[in-house]
């Protein structure tokens, strides 16, 4: 219903992210010697149920209708003070040893991928990244060569989205390892509803027969 009019290019592309994001989790986790540590903002139990999924567990999990990684795009003053300075800056610096790690290259390609939404899919944008309307214009105007310095100072924003919320990351990690769609289908929906949210600058908001109320 959301996803309407996005076009499946965009939706392979928030896959992609989703894969390689997962992927980060994991391997981050066993460079400190195992997988039973904490990553992203996520506890150590859920990171070593990431580990564990299997294919079709982790071809679920990435096709949830939202990014699974957050750089928190509706703090809005946040963001757009970081827009002027690094447009500010890029002559005269140049991206720091930071960028030769295998996290800020991810940072890139997925800001990358934000960036051309913003510019030609600006549902996507929003949905995918939470990303509000009017930071979505700021990002459809930046250069691809400025990306490496957003992406310097973007890389330390990066978390596992929703966090830190109570119950969705183990849920879903759950539901994904499972065979019930109407568990998975409850927990995408969750992402989902919360992740508008952000792109519209909501709180105190619920879901109700697919569609987004707020609460009075």
């Amino acid at each position: 219903m959301y996803e309407a009019g996005i076009s499946s290019r965009a939706k392979d592309e928030l896959a992609s992210i989703n894969r390689v994001f997962l992927d980060l989790i994991v391997r981050g986790a066993m460079s400190r010697g195992s997988t039973r540590v904490p990553a992203m903002g996520l506890s150590a139990d859920v990171v070593r149920r990431i580990a564990s999924l299997d294919d079709a567990g982790l071809e679920n999990i990435t096709r949830c209708p939202f990014s699974l990684c957050s750089y928190g795009f509706h703090d809005l003053e946040a963001w757009h003070a970081l827009l002027r300075k690094q447009v500010r800056d890029s002559d005269r610096r140049s991206p720091g040893a930071l960028l030769n790690t295998a996290q800020s290259q991810f940072v890139i390609m997925s800001l990358g991928v934000v960036r051309e939404m913003a510019a030609n899919e600006t549902h996507a944008a929003a949905l995918f990244f939470g990303m509000p309307w009017e930071l979505g214009v700021s990002f459809a105007r930046l250069d691809f060569a400025q990306l490496p310095l957003v992406a310097e100072s973007a890389a330390r924003r990066m978390h596992a989205r929703l966090a830190s919320h109570p119950r969705f990351w183990s849920e879903l990690v759950a539901a994904s390892a499972g065979d019930s769609s109407v568990r998975l289908g409850a927990a995408r929906d969750l992402g989902l509803q919360l992740t508008l949210q952000r792109a519209l600058l909501l709180t105190g908001c619920r879901l109700s027969n697919g569609r987004l109320y707020r609460r009075l």
